[in-house]
C-alpha cells in the first residue's frame, strides 16, 4: 500500500508534485514527535508501534523550508500548521475509500498461472446448518398482516453527494449552475459542479466565507461551484475528488460595495460660556467650556473645557492651539457612542460628558 499524507491521503501515485515528510522519530525526538500527534489531533494509542506517519508539504508555511540545490527539507522544529482539518463526516449514503483501491482486486487473489489463460478460483463459504426447530418456534408466533410502504426516493445518480465528488450528468435543472459565474454543465464545456456540503457544517462554512456568499440566502436549497474556483492542488490525481481543505476562493466575481446605512448628519449646536474666573484671572484668560448636544436633544450633552494657560502648552510644541480645539472637538462628536451594551441590551448614552486637554 502506498505512504499517504495522514491529514490529507494525498499520494505520489496520485500527485506527482505531492512531497511526503516523515513525522520526527520517537525515540530521538519525543517532544516534537508529540507537537506532531497533537497539531493532527492524533493519539498514540491508535498508532501501531512499528508504523512510520507521514505529513505533506501543504500543511506546512514556506518558512519552514530549507531549498538546496538538490531537494527541499524540512528545517529543525517546523511544525505543520495549514489546511489541517479532516472531513471527519461520512454519509450513510456512499463510502469514502481510502486512496480510493477497490476492496476486492482479482488480480490479488489470482494464484501463479503455467497457462496463457487465468482462472479465479471461486470463494468458498461454509453452508449454514439448517435449525431443526424453525417450524415449531414460528407456530407460536402470532403475525398480524401489515402493509409496508416506503417513501424513500428511488436512487438518482446525477443527485451529487455531501462531499460534491460525484460528477453529475448534464442535467436541465435551473437551480444546477456555478453560484460564482452562472457556468452550467449542459452550456459551459469542461464544466464540472460540486455542491457545497451541507451536511458537513465546519466545511459548509468555510466554503461559503471563501466564496463571500452569504449563508442565510441559501440554507433552503443546494448551491454549487465548478472548478475554476478550487486551487488545481486541491483536487485527487482523478479531478473528481476535492480535498478536505480545497475552498472556492478563486475567480470570484466584483461584488458591489453597499454603501453603509447612514441617517443624515445633524449639526451639534454649540454654545460657548464662561465659567466663573477667581478674582486674580483676567477677562482674556479667563476659562470657558463649550457645550456640545444634539439639535433634537437626543443622546449626551458633550462639555469641552478650555483653559487659555493651556495655550503656550501647544505653542511650545509648534501646534496651533485653535485649529487643535476644532480637530479636538469635531473628533470628540463623531466618536461619542449613542448607545452602550448593559448586560446584553442596547441603551441610550445619556448625561453630561466632559472633555479637556491640556493644548488648549
Amino acid at each position: 500500500m502506498p505512504i499517504s499524507c495522514i491529514i490529507c491521503n494525498d499520494t505520489l501515485e496520485q500527485n506527482p508534485s505531492c512531497e511526503l515528510f516523515p513525522f520526527p522519530d520517537k525515540g530521538l525526538q519525543p517532544v516534537q514527535y508529540q507537537r506532531y500527534l497533537v497539531v493532527c489531533e492524533l493519539s498514540a494509542s491508535t498508532i501501531p508501534a512499528d508504523e512510520q506517519l507521514f505529513i505533506c508539504s501543504t500543511h506546512f508555511t514556506p518558512d519552514c523550508f530549507q531549498e538546496s540545490a538538490h531537494q527541499r527539507t524540512l528545517l529543525d522544529g517546523a511544525v505543520p500548521s495549514l489546511n489541517m482539518e479532516r472531513i471527519e463526516y461520512i454519509d450513510e449514503d456512499i463510502q469514502m475509500l481510502d486512496e480510493y483501491i477497490p476492496l476486492y482486486n482479482a488480480e490479488q487473489h489470482q494464484g501463479p498461472s503455467t497457462s496463457g489463460t487465468t482462472t479465479v478460483q471461486p470463494m468458498l463459504i461454509p453452508k449454514a446448518e439448517p435449525v431443526d426447530t424453525l417450524d415449531e418456534v414460528m407456530e407460536d408466533i402470532p403475525f398480524v398482516a401489515t402493509e409496508v410502504k416506503t417513501e424513500a426516493p428511488e436512487a438518482d445518480e446525477s443527485t451529487p453527494d455531501p462531499f460534491g465528488n460525484i460528477e453529475p450528468g448534464p442535467s436541465a435543472d435551473p437551480n444546477r449552475f456555478c453560484i460564482l459565474c452562472n457556468a452550467r454543465e449542459s452550456s459551459t464545456p469542461d464544466c464540472r459542479l460540486y455542491v457545497f456540503p451541507r451536511k458537513i457544517p465546519n466545511i459548509y462554512r468555510k466554503w461559503i466565507l471563501a466564496a463571500q456568499l452569504e449563508p442565510s440566502q441559501y440554507k433552503d436549497r443546494d448551491i454549487y461551484s465548478c472548478q475554476r474556483h478550487f486551487p488545481e492542488n486541491g483536487f485527487f490525481a482523478n479531478g473528481r475528488f476535492i480535498q478536505s481543505w480545497a475552498t472556492p476562493k478563486l475567480n470570484l466575481p466584483q461584488r458591489k460595495k453597499q454603501p453603509a446605512a447612514t441617517s443624515p448628519a445633524l449639526k451639534p449646536v454649540i454654545l460657548n460660556r464662561k465659567i466663573a474666573a477667581s478674582s486674580s484671572a483676567t477677562v482674556d484668560n479667563a476659562p470657558t467650556e463649550t457645550l456640545i448636544s444634539s439639535p433634537n436633544e437626543e443622546g449626551p450633552k458633550i462639555v469641552i473645557k478650555h483653559n487659555p494657560a493651556n495655550r503656550k502648552n501647544a505653542t511650545a510644541l509648534n501646534i496651533d492651539p485653535d485649529h487643535y480645539a476644532k480637530v479636538f472637538a469635531r473628533v470628540v462628536t463623531e466618536l461619542v457612542p449613542k448607545t452602550l451594551n448593559y448586560n446584553g441590551e442596547q441603551r441610550p448614552v445619556t448625561g453630561t460628558i466632559v472633555f479637556s486637554s491640556n493644548l488648549f
